[in-house]
C-alpha cells in the first residue's frame, strides 16, 4: 500500500463518522505504519484506542500518545482485558493464549491458528466466554472455525505473554508436536501406527504428567492414553515373548541332548516334534512381532529346510521393508528420495509435504512440522544432487523451494513460483550441477529456472512447448 493510500485509510473513515485526525498524527501514523510488518491491524486498533481517549471530533497526537501508540495500544488493552478477568477465566486465558503461538527455534516465535476443537479445554461456558471477551477486545479473530491471535506484536510487545511463553517454551515444543501427532492419529481412523513411542512418548508424560492433563484437549488426552496402553502392551509382550523363546530354546537343547543316545528314528522323529513347536509359534507371533517371528524361523532352518519354511522368512523380511508412512490426511501423490539415501519426502493431496528419517529407529515418524504449498495437491518433488535444496510443485502451477540442509527444520526460499499459466506442474527435475531447474505442466510446456541463487529463482530463455497438451515428465541426462 503507497504512502497516499495509508492516508486516505486514516483519514477517510474518521471523516465518515464527522471525525477530525489531526495532521501531525497522520503524519505520525504514516511514519510509524509504512512497511512495519502487521501494521495495518495495529494502526486500526490504535485509531480505535485513539477515539477513546479524544477530546471533542478531533483525534489527537496527544490522545493517541495516552492510548499508548501503534504498539502499546494494543498491549495497554490486553493488558485491560486480562486484569478484568476472575481467576479462573485469567487461567483460561493464559492457556488458549499460548495455544495460539507457535515457539520459534532459533527464529521469532510467531502466530498459530487453531481450530475450535483445540480449545476445548474442558469448562466449555468458560473457554467460550473468555474467548468472546478477547474478540470483542479485537486481541484475537474468528475466521472458518479456527481462532488467531489478532495482532503478531502481542507475542513480542506484551511482557506478560512474552514471559508465559520464555517460561514453557520446551513444554510449548513438546505441546505443539503432540497436538499434530494427535491430529494426524485422529485423520488415520486412530491407526496404532501413529500413536507416540519410545523418546517422544516419554517427552510428552515429562511434559504433561497426570495431574496437568487438564491442560490438554480430549483428542490429545485420548492419543496419549493409547499410546501409553500400546506401550505397557509391547512390554507385557515382549516379556512374554522372551520367555517363550527361552523356554522353546531350552526344550530344544534337551532334546538334542537325549538324542544323542537315541536311535536315528527316534531323534528323527523328536526333531520333528521340536521342529514343528518352533515353527507354529514363529507362525503364531508373526503378526504382531515379525521380528522374533524370524529369529524362531532362523532357528529352525537351523534343524530343517523346507519350502514353507523358506516362504515364512521371505514374507518377514518383506514386512519388514514393507513401513506405512501415516503423515497425510489425503491421499499421497509425490515421493523423492534425497541423495543421502536416507531422507524421504513425501507430497499429498493435503497439500502438504513431509520429511522421513527411513534409517532411524521408528521410520514412521515424520521429521519435524508438514511443509506447505498453496494451490492444493502436491504433484511432484525432487532434491538437488546435493541434497540442500528440495523442489515442491502444485496444481496451480505453484512452485515452492526449501532449504532442506536442517531435516527437521527446512527453510523456505523466497517466494513461491507462479508459472505454466496456473496449470498443474506435473514434474520438476534438478540439473546435475544444481544450479538449473526444470519444471513441465499442463500447459504443454517445458521451462528452465536458474536456481544458483534458490531465493530468487529466474527464468532461463521462453518455455518450450511440446506437440502435446500436457507435459507429463522431464529429466536432465547424467
Amino acid at each position: 500500500m503507497s504512502r497516499e493510500e495509508l492516508r486516505e485509510a486514516v483519514v477517510r473513515p474518521a471523516a465518515a463518522e464527522g471525525l477530525v485526525v489531526e495532521r501531525a498524527l497522520t503524519a505520525r501514523l504514516l511514519d510509524e505504519v509504512e512497511d512495519a510488518p502487521g501494521g495495518l491491524p495495529l494502526m486500526s486498533h490504535a485509531l480505535l484506542e485513539t477515539w477513546r481517549h479524544r477530546t471533542g471530533r478531533t483525534l489527537t497526537e496527544s490522545a493517541y500518545e495516552t492510548a499508548g501508540g501503534l504498539r502499546g495500544a494494543v498491549v495497554r488493552t490486553a493488558e485491560e482485558v486480562y486484569g478484568e478477568l476472575g481467576p479462573p477465566q485469567a487461567e483460561l486465558a493464559r492457556r488458549v493464549l499460548l495455544r495460539l503461538v507457535a515457539p520459534g527455534d532459533g527464529t521469532p516465535d510467531t502466530r498459530r491458528p487453531a481450530e475450535h476443537a483445540e480449545l476445548d479445554l474442558g469448562d466449555h461456558e468458560g473457554t467460550r466466554a473468555v474467548l468472546d471477551r478477547l474478540v470483542r477486545a479485537r486481541l484475537l479473530t474468528l475466521d472458518d472455525g479456527t481462532v488467531e491471535l489478532a495482532h503478531e506484536a502481542l507475542i513480542s510487545a506484551w511482557p506478560r505473554l512474552r514471559g508465559w511463553i520464555d517460561t514453557e517454551r520446551d513444554r510449548l515444543r513438546v505441546h505443539r508436536a503432540l497436538s499434530e501427532a494427535a491430529r494426524t492419529w485422529t485423520g488415520l481412523g486412530r491407526e496404532n501406527a501413529a500413536l507416540y513411542a519410545g523418546s517422544r512418548l516419554a517427552a510428552a508424560h515429562e511434559a504433561f504428567p497426570p495431574h496437568q492433563h487438564a491442560e490438554l484437549t480430549p483428542t490429545e488426552r485420548e492419543f496419549l492414553a493409547a499410546s501409553t496402553s500400546r506401550r505397557r502392551r509391547a512390554v507385557w509382550l515382549r516379556r512374554g515373548l522372551s520367555a517363550a523363546l527361552a523356554l522353546l530354546v531350552l526344550v530344544a537343547s534337551g532334546t538334542a541332548v537325549i538324542a544323542l543316545g537315541l536311535r536315528d528314528d527316534a531323534r528323527a522323529e523328536r526333531d520333528a516334534a521340536v521342529f514343528g513347536r518352533i515353527t507354529a509359534e514363529a507362525d503364531r507371533l508373526r503378526p504382531t512381532s515379525t521380528p522374533l517371528s524370524a529369529r524362531l524361523d532362523i532357528a529352525a532352518l537351523g534343524m530343517r529346510t523346507t519350502p514353507e519354511l523358506r516362504t515364512a522368512l521371505t514374507t518377514d523380511a518383506g514386512r519388514v521393508l514393507s513401513t506405512r508412512l501415516p503423515g497425510h490426511r489425503d491421499i499421497g501423490s509425490a515421493v523423492a528420495f534425497a541423495p543421502d539415501g536416507r531422507t524421504l519426502a513425501s507430497g499429498g493431496h493435503d497439500g502438504t509435504v513431509r520429511l522421513w528419517d527411513t534409517s532411524g529407529a521408528d521410520p514412521r515418524a515424520p521429521l519435524g512440522e508438514p511443509l506447505r504449498i498453496t494451490g492444493g495437491d502436491v504433484g511432484a518433488l525432487a532434491y538437488s544432487p546435493d541434497g540442500t535444496l528440495l523442489v515442491a510443485a502444485g496444481q496451480d502451477g505453484g512452485i515452492r523451494l526449501w532449504d532442506a540442509r536442517d531435516r527437521a527444520r527446512p527453510r523456505p526460499l523466497g517466494r513461491p513460483l507462479v508459472s505454466h499459466g496456473g496449470k498443474s506442474v506435473t514434474s520438476v527435475d534438478l540439473a546435475p550441477d544444481g544450479r538449473t531447474l526444470a519444471t513441465a505442466g499442463d500447459d504443454g510446456t517445458l521451462r528452465l529456472w536458474d536456481v544458483r541463487d534458490p531465493a530468487r529463482p529466474t527464468p532461463l530463455g521462453d518455455p518450450a512447448r511440446a506437440d502435446t497438451r500436457s507435459v507429463r515428465d522431464v529429466a536432465f541426462a547424467p
